[in-house]
């Protein structure tokens, strides 16, 4: 079974400690798997401004949502 999904930090600082991704699968009968990858998430960073120029200053933006992660496992 492959799992693809997509991740977006839309914090607005990046996870401080290395949590790992992980999926829990469930059938009707109570069964359950938990996978836990090897993958970490205190890298994902969050969006960014442009920061100190006339206009940020004039009306700080908001801030823009980072890129998608698309992670696969299998």
């Amino acid at each position: 079974m492959v799992l693809t999904m997509k991740w977006q930090n839309v914090g607005s600082a990046p996870c401080y400690r290395p949590y790992r991704v992980a999926c829990r699968l469930t059938d009707p009968n109570g069964y359950d798997k938990t996978l836990i990858g090897n993958i970490t998430v205190e890298k994902w960073m969050p969006g960014s401004v442009e920061t100190f120029t006339e206009e940020f200053i004039k009306n700080p933006p908001d801030l823009r949502p980072a890129p998608s992660l698309t992670l696969s496992t299998g």
